[in-house]
This record gives structure tokens, sequence and C-alpha cells, in this order.
């Protein structure tokens, strides 16, 4: 990365007088000046800059203070009453903290959906294992699937951190034909619960449908669909207080609650190939998927006189994996076990830092308006899991999937599921 201080410096050598030189000389010189000149250029556009990002701290520090030291402010109201208690005056700063707004998860509870859905499919009903698909074969099966993860965020500057806890059950009816193809339809709800690091908690209700498909071009190969959506309804608990800096006395202090309702979308497409090396198969996996946020319009409740109504606000996430699965089918008296290790390399390509809008809601009208940042998603990551199928000669199949992530600088993820399916 071009430091500015030494591209000038740079810069400025090659503009000091040189001897005379060939004109092939000087074109060289000068296009090599261009070339330098159009790297700093693209780096300083490239770097992301934070200069005008604020923090949520930072931007409702910055609000309340205005309004402590409006004439106009509502003195009888809490926001007046813990600026006149606070000793909030003249030149000096509110400092409010707690945490921001609903946010989404870059590894989300939407995105381990997406994750058991696409290995449940693939490790039961669309594996390319040689005795997976003999022991399947055609008709309908209906399956249940139940677990949990553990997700976990990192607090820095722009936004809270959290431990939360997602217990899941999915439950679903396909139709596969005899060889190219499996269609079904799957209902999924989950109950997302955690504790802010800084105070407060936050729980939430989501639930929403998934159609999937899987198609084998060729043998050995697989190609998945997955397109769900989700409502999320989510009861959010920050802690709110605000510290006068002239006296360091607490002028607030509560919780500001508020229910904020969310759609999400989502699009999940991957494919790959088996190389079968007797009861062994190893092989590339690709996949893509696209999650769209909609976060609607929300206030917050509570007696600090710091509550914030917010905007809504979309969010896309588009992320690539790449990676490779492995399976072995250990023949036994009663059928098969599959045991199958898997991994990918994520790439984020859309998801980037939300500015977003709100208004102290007991403010002054004109400066009552706040707009904060969220924080940098991280750019790559892995997955890696592993799940075991038992292939029987009746109709119930059993099995079990474990999933977790590995190098995302926010976000810590693990947990899995268990279940079976049934097929006629």
């Amino acid at each position: 990365m071009w430091n500015s201080g030494r591209a000038y410096h740079h810069l400025s050598e090659m503009k000091r007088p040189a001897p005379a030189r060939s004109l092939n000389t000087r074109r060289s010189r000068f296009l090599q000046g261009g070339i330098a000149v159009l790297i700093v250029g693209l780096a300083s556009a490239a770097e992301p800059s934070d200069v005008w990002a604020q923090t949520f701290d930072e931007a409702n520090s910055a609000v309340v203070t205005d309004n402590c030291n409006s004439p106009d402010l509502d003195t009888s109201s809490d926001l007046g009453q813990a600026c006149v208690n606070g000793g909030i005056g003249g030149s000096t700063d509110a400092n409010v903290s707690g945490g921001g707004a609903f946010s989404i998860a870059q590894v989300s509870q939407e995105e381990i959906q997406k994750r058991l859905i696409k290995e449940e499919a693939e490790s039961g009903r669309g594996g390319s294992a040689d005795s997976l698909e003999a022991g399947l074969g055609g008709g309908y099966a209906a399956f249940l699937s139940a677990g949990a993860f553990s997700l976990k965020h990192s607090n820095n500057d722009f936004e809270d951190g959290y431990d939360s806890t997602i217990p899941t059950v999915t439950a679903g009816i396909e139709y596969r034909a005899d060889y190219p193809f499996v269609v079904g339809l799957a209902f999924n709800y989950f109950h997302w619960a955690g504790d802010y690091d800084d105070g407060g908690n936050f729980n939430a209700n989501a639930y929403g449908p998934r159609v999937y498909a899987g198609f084998r071009p060729i043998d050995n190969s697989f190609v998945n669909l997955v397109l769900g959506y989700t409502r999320v309804n989510k009861s959010n608990n920050r802690e709110a207080f605000g510290v006068g800096s002239n006296n360091g006395q607490v002028m607030a202090r509560g919780r500001a609650s508020g229910d904020v309702d969310s759609n999400q979308f989502l699009a999940n497409l991957s494919t790959g190939y088996d190389f079968p090396i007797g009861n062994f198969s190893v092989g590339p996996r690709v996949g893509l998927s696209v999650v769209h946020y909609e976060v609607e319009h929300y206030s917050e409740g509570g007696s600090t006189g710091l509550q914030l109504e917010y905007d809504s606000y979309n969010q896309t996430s588009v992320q690539s994996s790449l990676g490779a699965s492995a399976s072995y089918a250990f023949p036994t008296s009663f059928g098969a076990i599959v045991p199958r290790l898997f991994g990918a390399w994520v790439h984020e390509y859309a998801n980037d830092a939300e500015t977003i809008d709100a208004r102290l809601i007991q403010g002054v009208s004109g400066i009552d308006q706040v707009k904060f940042e969220t924080e940098d998603p991280d750019r790559n990551w892995a997955t890696f899991g592993a799940s075991v199928t038992a292939v029987l000669p009746g109709p119930v199949q059993p099995f079990a999937t474990f999933t977790a992530i590995a190098g995302n600088s926010h976000y810590q993820s693990f947990g899995g599921t268990g279940g079976f399916y049934v097929s006629w």
C-alpha cells in the first residue's frame, strides 16, 4: 500500500531537472510518472476511510450534547432532567454509551440455516456417494432435524459484542426421481437469544419456508439450489447511559428497548463433483449465496431520555465458497455408515459498513438527528465440519451434522444438528 508522504516525495524527485535524454527515455519516464500517480490515486480510492465514520457512542454523544445545550429543550422531559441533573452545559460533552441499533450478523443465523439445509440435502438426499444413492432410491421422503448453534460477536468501536445461542428445528418433505433430480419444501424455526457485553440483551423468533431442488447432470455430480424467506421478530434491550465529562456524573442509566422486525431473502446455489475410489469419495465444492435483509423502522421505549427512533434500511450480502468434501462408506451387517468431512473458504463481495439514520425521540427538532456507522464486515474466512449418515435397509435414515467457522475477525460460530429421513 502506498504511503501518501512517500508517494509525494517520490513524485517530487522525478520533477528535478535531468540531463538531456533520448525521446524514448523521456517518454518512459513520463509513463512511469503517470503510472505512479495512477497507483497513488487508485490506492487512495480503494483504501477504506473511517475519517467521517462515527461510532454509535460518538454520534449519540454529539447529539445529546447539542440538545442539552439548546434553550429549546423541554426541561421537564426525561432527557431535559438528565441534562440538568448531570450538569451538562456550556461546551462540555455528554458521553453517551450503549448498544447500537439492530444490525445484521455477517455470519448470521440465516447463514447458519443455509448451511444446515445445504449440508442435510447433500449428506442425506443429494449426496453422490454410491451407497447413499443405492440406499435412498426414488420416491417421497420426509425429514425432521433439530439442534443448536453458538454465535459470538467480538466487541469493537462500532458494534457491541455479544454471546448468543440459536436452537433450531427444521421439517420438510421432498420428492426424488430415480435419477435426475430431487425437489423439496422445508420449514424452519429458530430462536436467537443473546447478552450484550456492555449490558442488555436481545431475543428473536424467526421462521420461514425453504424451497430446494437438486439435479445430477452427470454421474457423481450435483447442482443444488435453495431459495428461502425468513421473518425475524426481535426484541432489543440495550443499556443506555450518559456521563457528564465535566464532573463524571452519570446523567441517565437504564434500558432502551424496542421491537424490530426484519425480512430476509435467501438464494444459494452450490455444485460439486466426487471422484470415487472404491468406498472413498472426494471432490470439490463451489457455491454462491445471496442474502438480502430488510430491517423495518422501529422506536425504543424507556425513561432515560436517550431512546432513539431508527429509520428502516436494507443490506445485501453476496458470498462465494470454494472447498472440498470427502466421505467413506463403511459397510456393516445392517447397512452402511458414511462419515464425511467438508470445508470451504468464504469470500464476501457486497456487504459493507452501513450508515444508520436515527432520531433522538425527546430531542429538539432540527438537532435531534443521529447518524452512525456499523462495522466493516470481514471479507474472508473458512467454514468446516463433519457429518455422518447411517444408510439402513429400512425406510428410516438417521444423520448428524457439525459445522463451525474459523478466521472471521468479528464472529465465532459452531454447532450441530441431528435428525432422520423417512422415505416411502
